[in-house]
């Protein structure tokens, strides 16, 4: 059964999209643009 005062325990919060921005850079970007274009031509 789930504990859930030992997962809210772990929980961490995601990191805001100014800081996500800040955290990638150009090529991060870049790569995961490729894999989205990839996907798209897939389906």
């Amino acid at each position: 059964m789930i504990d859930f005062k030992k997962e809210i325990e772990k929980y961490r919060p995601v990191l805001e999209i100014d800081e996500i921005e800040d955290d990638m850079n150009g090529d991060d970007i870049k790569d995961i643009m490729e894999l989205i274009s990839s996907l798209k031509r897939d389906l």
